[in-house]
């Protein structure tokens, strides 16, 4: 990692132990829309989703972060789980709440969703419109195990309008932005790359010039899609900064500039050159205590640290 957007000082060493606060549903609402809008007004959201989920995965070993070019490829841990679950336990840890922490006892919400003790409220997830907020539950089935709920409907404790209707239940997927199609993964390994003797150059050229891409965007590697263009070509490539460690070992491994590039793609606007706003450490040891601590009572800062390093607070908050 080489860029520091924001220096946290005194608030990095503070939020790096135990910081005892408590909070209202009001703030924790306020917490939730103000990241929400953050999210809202970046270029690209998904690429900042993306980088906070591999904060949270590189913590709990789900993913090894190979921190400098000129370091011998690390040696990751062999995935156990599938890559789409490991993705959901990771916003799980950050974004798991008691039903009874934020829903009313009774309501539309609960009902919908089979009655679930916890809830993952997805904070991260399609920010355009700010206001609604999917609402996962917790187990299996998988099928229409999640609705969009607006953040003032009257089913959270903070909410009055008892007329807004739900959206769903439709299967919540978060995966494919790990994966090669239109996603930030590539599957020339990094064993591969550093072999060539400039592995951050052999990453950084784009893939439809990468000397796999093939015609038909597919990649000679593994036959599969790469920098598909959509429908009306309008997708955007995305970089390539999550590789496996080597041919035979699929140990994940994130590439020494995951991070910078990753939050440089999520905020700034190409034509302009203007960067978008992170979302506040506050907001989001606000959102991340309340989860862990099951109320608004006796929240930790350091919960928020626990979960994402501290090296990588500042690269993913700002103060």
């Amino acid at each position: 990692m080489s860029i520091q957007r924001f220096p946290f000082g005194d608030l990095c060493s503070t939020m790096s132990s135990p910081a005892v606060f408590s909070a209202s549903d009001r703030d924790l609402v306020s917490a939730i829309k103000s990241v929400r809008s953050c999210l809202a007004a970046m270029p690209e959201a998904r690429m900042y989703s993306a980088a906070f989920v591999l904060a949270l995965m590189a913590r709990t070993g789900k993913v090894t972060w190979w921190r400098r070019w000129t370091d011998p490829v690390p040696l990751a841990m062999t995935a156990g789980g599938s890559l789409r679950s490991d993705v959901e336990d990771a916003l799980w840890s950050a974004f798991g709440f008691p039903s009874d922490s934020v829903l009313t006892p009774s309501n539309k919400v609960r009902s919908q969703l089979g009655e679930p003790v916890r809830v993952l409220l997805e904070v991260l997830f399609k920010p355009k419109e700010p206001e609604w907020l999917t609402v996962v539950r917790e187990g299996t089935p998988k099928a229409k195990n999640s609705v969009g709920v607006n953040l003032n409907d009257a089913a959270w404790h903070w909410g009055e309008d008892e007329k807004l209707d739900l959206r769903g239940p439709v299967e919540y997927q978060i995966g494919n932005t790990f994966r090669q199609q239109n996603g930030i993964f590539c599957s020339l390994t990094a064993a591969d790359a550093a072999a060539t003797h400039h592995p951050k150059e052999t990453y950084a050229r784009t893939r439809t010039s990468c000397p796999q891409h093939s015609f038909g965007n597919v990649c000679s590697l593994n036959g599969e899609d790469c920098a598909s263009d959509g429908a009306g070509g309008t997708r955007i490539p995305k970089p390539r900064v999550f590789v496996h460690e080597r041919v035979g070992r699929e140990g994940r491994i994130l590439t020494p500039n995951a991070f910078d590039e990753l939050i440089e793609r999520a905020t700034t606007d190409k034509q302009s050159g203007e960067q978008a706003r992170l979302p506040k450490a506050q907001d989001l040891a606000v959102i991340t205590g309340w989860a862990a601590a099951g109320s608004g009572n006796s929240l930790n800062y350091g919960r928020l640290v626990e979960l994402v390093g501290l090296p990588l607070l500042p690269v993913l908050t700002e103060p």
